[in-house]
């Protein structure tokens, strides 16, 4: 499923428990993890001073604190148990573990290391440190998810240090990078003896646009819950063929809202979802819709973009 799984890190909480998710899906796939941390190089104006010396000084500073951030991983890597609560068998109970330290501005320096090493996964916080210790999320970790041409899980600072997955959500659109989303669902679901769970979201308002000022005809709403309801139970299908538990359903409302609720209602372990859906008189998920719930979700999502995206 994966083979290298990159953290980017700035010793923050959130990036700690990114490392923790890193970890639980490299032991699982016998996959290798790559901590990256990046000594910024475009700090705001009010925290650079502006002599060239003294510039100089501050950045060997970060990268100092930066050595220390990936000694910290590594004793962490250490520490972390290899028992999960699943049945699943852990591939690799020693993680092979390489760090680096880069000099950049950070979202473009995780994207030329994820690029040069040619990693199948990011793993990050949703927030890092700010002023002069920097901040990894935030618009940080939406650009990496945005640019990145791998999948990109982000992790809150809140999240409970996971020991497995058993309940992974997939929203999806029937779009083609909806079903690339299904796709890794399916394949974690399948590693973690997880069950599937796919939810069609039918967003009336967005779909009645200009024709619902007298009200949405009850026809219309069923031919798009009929058409919901296809997508959903295709994930299912799909996952069924993989000799995984899943089960479909559709709702009525505001895409990130339902998705959120959902989550938190079923006690989800990991929302996998695509970067871009539908548009126009068929409901979209992504762009926007992901964003959000990167945003204001509390669990943990892995965005995947489209194979032919990148």
């Amino acid at each position: 499923m994966y083979d290298t799984i990159l953290v980017p890190t700035d010793g923050s909480e959130a990036a700690m428990r990114a490392l923790d998710h890193a970890l639980l899906l490299a032991r699982a796939t016998d996959a290798s993890v790559h901590a990256l941390y990046v000594a910024n190089s475009e700090p705001d104006e009010t925290s650079i001073p502006p002599d060239e010396n003294e510039t100089r000084q501050y950045r060997d500073v970060l990268r100092r604190h930066g050595e220390g951030v990936l000694d910290s991983v590594g004793e962490r890597v250490e520490s972390i148990p290899v028992e999960t609560e699943s049945s699943v068998e852990i591939e690799s109970p020693a993680t092979n573990l390489e760090t680096a330290l880069r000099t950049g501005v950070p979202h473009e320096a995780i994207l030329s290391y994820a690029d040069e090493q040619r990693v199948d996964l990011v793993v990050m916080g949703t927030h890092g440190r700010s002023g002069l210790r920097r901040y990894l999320l935030g618009s940080v970790a939406e650009r990496v998810v945005r640019l990145a041409d791998c999948p990109v899980m982000t992790v809150h600072e809140d999240d409970d240090a996971p020991s497995s997955y058993q309940r992974v959500l997939v929203p999806t659109d029937g779009s083609d990078c909806a079903e690339a989303a299904a796709e890794h669902a399916v394949a974690v679901a399948r590693a973690f003896d997880a069950e599937i769970h796919a939810l069609s979201v039918v967003n009336l308002a967005e779909e009645g646009g200009l024709f619902s000022a007298g009200g949405i005809d009850s026809a219309f709403v069923e031919r798009l819950d009929e058409s919901a309801r296809a997508d959903a139970d295709a994930v299912v299908e799909r996952a069924r063929e993989a000799s995984v538990r899943g089960e479909s359903t559709v709702v009525h409302g505001v895409p990130h809202e339902e998705i959120g609720e959902y989550a938190t209602a079923n006690d989800v372990d990991l929302v996998v979802m695509g970067t871009h859906g539908r548009s126009g008189f068929r409901r979209y998920l992504l762009g926007s819709v992901t964003e959000r719930v990167l945003r204001t979700g509390s669990t943990p999502v892995l965005a995947v973009r489209q194979q032919s995206d990148r």
